[in-house]
């Protein structure tokens, strides 16, 4: 597990004593309680939350109050893709209520950031005022989130990094590896994918001629060797 947390704390690279993380999955997760103890090795505050509780249109908030991301204003969070259709559903049924020429700027505008984000180029003007609103669904005060626990909609990750205002990255890792293999790197503007080892781990690909599958091997200083396969696209 430690070996696990310097890695993942590595690989991320953007972690500060004066952030702010939000934890509202169980710590039976993997990915939850190492995250967390990444955060606190770094001195990071944590506030709690629940699934049902995170963001304004939260199953179990009052209409018309806000969520704990509100309150908390957390500055990294960990979510699983479940979660992420759940916010993108909210932001999409805000637009959607919206009247005929605010949904026309919010296309606009969306579709004029994912260029320029493709490009490279940062949209502080529209972040300030179109997607201003959107950020504040999370607190609005967010540097950066990390994805895992199953695989990231393409989309879904795009639409997060224009509407949130911030990096979303995804790694991969396993309860067997206590959540650390991979992770993109955090100025990496694609999409679908995990990036490179963590330097708590190695992957060997071995080449299978008989089926459609191809073993890796993953060795880990963080627990025993691991033996997963994986499909061939």
């Amino acid at each position: 597990m430690v070996s696990s947390v310097a890695g993942l704390g590595a690989g991320i690279g953007i972690i500060r004593d004066t952030d702010t993380y939000i934890g509202y999955l169980p710590l039976a997760h993997i990915l939850e309680v190492t995250a967390e103890l990444t955060c606190l090795i770094r001195g990071c505050r944590i506030g709690y939350s629940s699934p049902s509780t995170l963001q304004d249109r939260g199953a179990k908030i009052k209409p018309g109050t806000h969520g704990d991301c509100w309150a908390l204003k957390p500055t990294l969070m960990t979510i699983v893709p479940t979660i992420m259709d759940r916010i993108f559903k909210a932001v999409s049924d805000e637009i959607l209520s919206s009247p005929p020429i605010v949904r026309e700027v919010f296309r606009l505008a969306y579709e004029r950031k994912r260029i320029r984000y493709q490009q490279g180029y940062y949209s502080s003007f529209l972040d300030r005022t179109v997607f201003k609103r959107t950020r504040c669904l999370l607190g609005g005060k967010l540097r950066g989130i990390l994805s895992g626990g199953a695989a990231l909609n393409p989309e879904i990750q795009r639409f997060m990094n224009i509407c949130m205002c911030c990096p979303v990255i995804q790694g991969y890792g396993l309860t067997e590896t206590c959540a650390a293999v991979s992770i993109a790197d955090v100025n990496d503007l694609s999409t679908g994918t995990v990036g490179p080892p963590l330097r708590c781990s190695q992957i060997l690909l071995r080449e299978w001629n008989e089926g459609r599958i191809a073993p890796f091997f993953l060795n880990f200083s963080c627990c025993q060797t691991a033996n997963h396969h994986c499909h061939i696209r």
